[in-house]
């Protein structure tokens, strides 16, 4: 009798570490979230954006989104996009311009974004916006944007940018 009671609570106690050490070795989730200026390289005001970035799971499939209000300078009055994948991994060999120290950790997005220069004028297109989080903190982090135009790179201003990195590649 005591033989089984010890078996059995022996079961129960490796029944429940393992349940415990299966949720703790769970890899924590990448994610973007910015809400920020966005600058062009000599420090114009391009407008502001917000974006939130995750990847995607099967309760959640649209991974994120990207909104931008433009600088009264600025042509594009608003933009809007709905992203339909997402994907983040760390570069080590990222150096961007002044940078003393390589690396950056980057997500990716790729969806469908329209752009407003006034009521009733949108002009939709696929959309690539890459996120850098520059290790070097002496630089300013990078967000690039490729479409029908071709590809340019804007910097972060004020607000927030913050980029994580589970460590496996998504």
């Amino acid at each position: 009798m005591r033989r089984t009671l010890a078996l059995f609570a022996a079961l129960a106690l490796a029944g429940s570490l393992a349940g415990s050490s299966l949720a703790a070795s769970a890899p924590p989730k990448s994610f973007f979230q910015g809400d920020f200026d966005l600058l062009e390289e000599d420090g114009t005001l391009l407008g502001h954006a917000t974006a939130q970035l995750f990847q995607p799971t099967d309760q959640r499939l649209v991974p994120g989104r990207y909104d931008f209000v433009g600088a009264s300078t600025n042509s594009i009055r608003e933009s809007h996009a709905t992203i339909g994948n997402a994907h983040f991994w760390f570069d080590p060999g990222h150096l961007p311009a002044g940078a003393t120290i390589p690396g950056g950790f980057v997500a990716r997005a790729e969806g469908v974004e329209c752009v407003y220069s006034g009521p009733n004028e949108a002009d939709c297109h696929s959309l690539v916006i890459t996120y850098v989080d520059n290790v070097d903190p002496s630089v300013r982090d990078e967000v690039a944007f490729e479409g029908p135009w071709g590809a340019v790179t804007q910097f972060v201003g004020t607000g927030t940018f913050t980029l994580k990195f589970s460590g496996a590649e998504s």
